[in-house]
């Protein structure tokens, strides 16, 4: 069995942003397709979407018309980008079991973005382990 990982980064210069993805085999370290997407700061979500499809099509994925559907709606919830960013801080927190750490950073998240469902959802999930 082959197993593959998604490796990216990103660089904000001016006034170009630019998104690199890079998908390696595990196994051998080995880059098999890369991908890039550039355009305005302001249009990271589009950006993202872009990048995705670009990859789904480098990987002769068949992205399913409800997937696109879907990768449309990302970003209409006009979710700061700040608020995304502390969402993974939290999600980072939780895969090393610091619960209390990813509650406050979640906290911060919905206080930034009261319409964050999946913030609050997170929260309300993560505050009994911090009892």
């Amino acid at each position: 069995m082959l197993f593959r990982s998604v490796f990216g980064s990103f660089i904000h210069i001016g006034k170009t942003f630019r998104i690199d993805a890079r998908l390696v085999k595990t196994e051998t370290g080995e880059i098999f397709k890369t991908a890039s997407v550039e355009g305005k700061p302001n249009e990271i979500i589009a950006l993202a979407k872009k990048l995705t499809l670009k990859i789904s099509k480098n990987l002769d994925v068949d992205v399913k018309k409800a997937e696109k559907q879907k990768l449309e709606k990302l970003g209409q919830d006009d979710i700061p980008i700040e608020a995304l960013a502390l969402y993974g801080d939290a999600m980072a927190k939780l895969n090393n079991e610091m619960y209390e750490d990813a509650s406050v950073i979640l906290a911060q998240a919905v206080t930034m973005a009261p319409n964050f469902r999946q913030a609050q959802d997170l929260l309300t999930t993560v505050r009994p382990h911090t009892l």
